[in-house]
């Protein structure tokens, strides 16, 4: 829903081609969608990504007239999941570098959605949350500013990561995050030299 669906149907908009009937005929669809995802969920990152496409039907189309109650268990299912997924230091209970960063992308874009609507998740705060995962890839990172592939450890491009650091570093005001995300041009050096994630086993 969130990476295909709602997207395309802004995009498309005003498209001549994309007629009245054309667009009731998805409106039809996202809303049986947004339906089956409120009754039925998964578990470990596949439940973040199936939340965030039903809080985006919810935010983003509210004249569905179950709009806020999918917005309602979209956003508990997130908060839950935050607390049953992610440890104490940061670190996803999947162990690996490229779910880590997984989740994290999960949860920005669910901090950006709530920023943008004015709303929070039912308990946790989740700007604490979110900086402590991105510290985790900040300290996990090699002095080659390449990321260890540790067990189902694959990464997007090393830049596009990098990035990523940069802007977690300009939103949680982390002169640490910018400077790895920047490979040393910018920021400030981390001042911790040896870090432990004892939840995760990483040293």
């Amino acid at each position: 829903m969130y990476l295909s669906w709602v997207p395309a149907f802004g995009f498309l908009y005003y498209t001549p081609a994309f007629t009245d009937e054309a667009k009731l005929k998805m409106l039809r669809a996202i809303c049986d969608h947004a339906r089956f995802l409120s009754r039925y969920k998964t578990t470990r990152n596949h439940l973040l990504r199936e939340s965030i496409g039903l809080a985006y039907v919810g935010f983003y189309f509210p004249e569905f007239k179950e709009a806020s109650q999918w917005q309602q268990i979209a956003l508990t299912r997130l908060d839950q999941a935050l607390v049953k997924q992610v440890n104490r230091d940061g670190s996803h209970i999947e162990m690996a570098t490229g779910y880590q960063w997984l989740v994290v992308d999960e949860y920005q874009l669910v901090y950006d959605l709530l920023q943008a609507t004015n709303h929070s998740l039912p308990r946790e705060n989740l700007g604490p949350w979110l900086e402590n995962m991105y510290r985790l890839l900040v300290y996990l990172i090699r002095p080659d500013y390449s990321f260890p592939q540790l067990n189902d450890g694959f990464t997007g491009p090393n830049h596009l990561l990098l990035d990523k650091l940069t802007k977690a570093g300009e939103t949680f005001k982390r002169d640490d995050f910018v400077y790895a995300g920047t490979e040393g041009r910018q920021g400030a050096c981390p001042l911790e030299t040896s870090v432990a994630f004892n939840d995760a086993g990483l040293y």
